[in-house]
């Protein structure tokens, strides 16, 4: 395949066109060079020839002269063999399209006959079929108004023994009367969708019928539940069965369900609970004198009951636990009440407050009462308000809150009574007021999360500290509209506790006012005492204190009011107790020091005292926060000043004093940047004569062996040694770095004069004091 189809042959010299055929030559030579151009110019990448190549190499087919001859005629040959074979098949095909043709002639014949026969069928079947259809359709009809009849009857009468069954006295009230009652309410509001209907006249018919016998139904199921109520009461006064209500809140579950009903008639349903809470506040507050004394008021009991109901009043003797024990009583009550009254407010909540809105809806007077209401709600929210933020008609949890609050009411008066005798009785003892009022302030949170209202949220109330006895109690545990007496109880009791408090710390700072210095107001001519300890009444005062920071301790104030950021609302709830229990003392003890005349003593004395307070308030975060930073700028200030007197005292010793004074003044340079003459000027006065340096010397060498110890000794008075040690250190320090500097001085003085002419003979600075800054250290370490 690769060797050219017109290879010249060998040897044969290029033709030459001869003289006598010039025409025929040339055209021979034109039609060689046409071939061989054609040839030459076609494009074996062309998919045609491509294809071309690849079947003849595919058949085999050898590259002779033979088959290039022959490979026209066998490719037209096979050409028209395949043509052939075509038109036979397509033959065939056309010979089973007639014998298909014939076939859908004679279906097209068949298919005419069955139309004309079912068009035939049809026109005889029409009257009939027209005639049963008019008499199905009225037979659907007759059937549809007789069902209709019978559901109408069926929905909106009552059989005569229902009517019996709600409305009669007699017949009980059981399921059967809810059924009958609840179909009576069905045929009540279905009776007005008749007035909007053609047939208004029976739907008003209806309509009376229904309200009569609804009416009457109610009445009925009223006067069962208060007879039913009563009854309990009266059986269990008399030692019978039934529900107790004095001493036993729970409704047993046809009361429940009554309750329920009459909800739909609010006036109604009201009377229920006012009954029902009357009766509980009195069970209650039985109860609660009972426990108090062990008898139930206005009788006698056994001796087995007395055993039995151990009486706070005979085993709790602690002022505090007696206090407490019946706070624990009225809570444990409170606790009981409310779990036993969830049942119906809060489980059954929603379907009380349905009723009451059908009961508002159905009663014209109460529906027009809450549109002017809602109105009036409306005009609010344009003020500010949403409108979705209106209470809902009943609110379970808030109506149990208010009957549970109620129920105590007898219980909140008899507590404060007994409380308030407390107090009167241990009137002088202001660390029990205090504590009563931490665990009133406990209680007050604790039934604020019970019946409702948001416990307080800082910590105890606080006072007008500018002399009013007036504390503000402000009822912030009780809920907008709600009233639980309890809680206002709570908040006045722990109001009275905070005010007894400061009644009782003010007659003890006037007592001890008394005690110190009775010919004078003030405190002034109060002794200070001789060891410059801290007097009595102020370790007094501080044990008073953290005896009420305990109890602020382990009160619910800290944790209530720990929730805000640095818990400034802590620090702010114990201030008041510092201003009275604390910053009298500490003013008594400053004017105590001001009228010492010694400023050691005075300091020392001061600084005792301001230790003493750190001490008792470092305990306690709260108090510290409070006072941190007038404590430790006290106790700085005294620091400061004994360091200033040790200092002092340790020049007048050490007989350093002159010469440190009569130094230059120092420069950021040190010594280097002093000028010369002002150096040399030095030898001219007197603190630096060479007999005024010996004696120095001499002075200095006495009192360092034992100077750190007669300073620490000078502060024998100070209560905390680590401090006098310290402060003692520090001034020896001190003296040792104005040493060094002196040192530095005088070295330098000793060069100048060794450069100066007429000076060499003088007698060295440093060799009358001889002693070193490193050795002073060593001896004053």
């Amino acid at each position: 395949m690769t060797s050219s189809y017109f290879s010249p042959k060998e040897g044969s010299p290029p033709s030459s066109t001869p003289l006598g055929q010039p025409g025929g030559t040339v055209s021979r030579q034109t039609a060689l060079s046409t071939r061989i151009s054609a040839v030459l110019s076609a494009s074996y990448s062309d998919l045609d020839i491509r294809n071309a190549l690849e079947t003849l190499d595919a058949r085999g087919i050898k590259n002779t002269p033979e088959t290039r001859r022959q490979l026209r005629l066998d490719v037209q040959r096979e050409v028209i063999q395949c043509n052939g074979d075509i038109v036979k098949d397509f033959g065939q095909v056309a010979e089973q399209l007639r014998r298909i043709g014939t076939v859908i002639d004679k279906l097209n014949q068949t298919f005419a006959d069955l139309r004309s026969h079912v068009n035939a069928a049809d026109s005889a079947t029409v009257p009939v079929l027209s005639e049963s259809s008019t008499q199905l359709a009225q037979k659907s009809q007759t059937e549809t108004k007789q069902r209709l009849l019978d559901a109408f009857t069926a929905h909106f009468t009552i059989s005569e023994p229902d009517l019996v069954l709600l409305t009669s006295s007699a017949a009980p009230v059981d399921d059967a009367f809810f059924a009958v009652l609840a179909r009576v309410k069905r045929i009540h509001a279905d009776s007005q969708i008749l007035l909007g209907a053609e047939h208004q006249t029976l739907g008003l018919e209806i309509l009376e019928q229904s309200s009569r016998h609804l009416n009457a139904a109610f009445q009925k199921l009223f006067r069962w539940v208060q007879r039913e109520l009563k009854s309990s009461a009266a059986s269990a006064a008399a030692g019978g069965g039934g529900v107790d209500l004095e001493d036993n809140p729970h409704i047993h579950a046809g009361v429940r369900r009554a309750l329920r009903v009459l909800a739909e008639r609010p006036a109604l349903f009201q009377s229920c609970l006012d009954f029902f809470a009357e009766a509980r506040e009195h069970g209650l507050s039985d109860a609660f004198y009972t426990a108090l004394t062990g008898a139930p008021p206005g009788g006698a009991s056994s001796e087995a009951e007395h055993i039995a109901t151990k009486p706070i009043e005979f085993h709790a003797h602690d002022p505090l636990r007696y206090v407490g024990d019946m706070l624990a009583w009225a809570h444990s009550a409170t606790v009981s009440e409310r779990e036993a009254l969830e049942v119906l407010f809060i489980a059954e909540g929603d379907e009380i407050a349905r009723g009451i809105q059908a009961g508002i809806e159905s009663d014209p007077w109460l529906s027009r009462r809450q549109q002017q209401q809602e109105r009036d709600g409306e005009e609010g929210t344009n003020e500010g308000a949403s409108a979705d933020s209106r209470p809902p008609v009943f609110d379970g949890r808030r109506a149990l809150n208010e009957l549970v609050a109620r129920d105590l009411a007898s219980v909140a008066r008899l507590l404060r009574q007994r409380t308030e005798q407390v107090m009167q009785s241990h009137g002088e003892d202001a660390t029990l007021a205090y504590r009563i009022a931490n665990l009133v302030s406990f209680y007050r949170a604790t039934f604020g999360k019970l019946i409702g209202g948001a416990p307080p949220s800082s910590t105890l109330p606080t006072d007008n500290h500018n002399g009013g006895d007036g504390a503000t109690a402000g009822p912030a545990a009780s809920a907008p509209g709600s009233p639980p007496s309890i809680l206002d109880a709570l908040a006045s009791l722990e109001a009275s506790a905070l005010r007894h408090f400061r009644t009782a710390m003010r007659d003890h700072v006037a007592g001890v006012r008394a005690d110190l210095s009775a010919s004078t107001p003030v405190w002034t001519a109060a002794p200070a005492p001789a060891d410059l300890a801290p007097p009595d009444f102020l370790d007094d005062a501080l044990e008073t204190l953290a005896a009420l920071m305990r109890s602020y301790d382990g009160s619910l104030a800290t944790t209530a009011a720990g929730a805000g950021p640095a818990d400034a609302g802590e620090d702010e709830g114990f201030e008041t107790v510092l201003r009275e229990a604390l910053d009298p003392f500490v003013e008594a003890c400053a004017k105590v020091e001001a009228t010492m005349p010694d400023p050691l003593s005075r300091n020392v004395f001061g600084l005792n005292c301001a230790l003493r307070v750190r001490d008792v308030l470092a305990g306690r975060a709260f108090a510290w926060r409070a006072r941190a930073e007038r404590v430790v700028a006290a106790v700085d200030r005294h620091v400061d000043a004994l360091r200033e007197l040790q200092f002092g005292h340790m020049l007048g010793a050490a007989g350093a004093g002159p010469l440190f004074a009569a130094l230059p003044p120092q420069r950021p340079g040190g010594a280097a940047e002093v000028d010369e003459e002002e150096l040399l000027a030095l030898l001219e006065r007197p603190e630096f004569a060479p007999e005024a340096l010996a004696r120095a010397g001499q002075r200095l060498d006495e009192w360092l062996p034992s100077g750190l110890m007669d300073a620490v000794e000078r502060l024998a008075g100070l209560r905390d040694r680590n401090i006098a040690q310290r402060v003692s250190e520090e001034a020896a320090e001190r003296f040792c770095e104005e040493f060094e500097r002196l040192e530095k001085v005088m070295g330098r003085v000793d060069e100048m004069v060794g450069r100066r002419e007429g000076l060499e003979e003088r007698e060295k600075l440093r060799d009358l004091l001889p002693r070193t800054s490193g050795e002073i250290r060593v001896l004053l370490s």
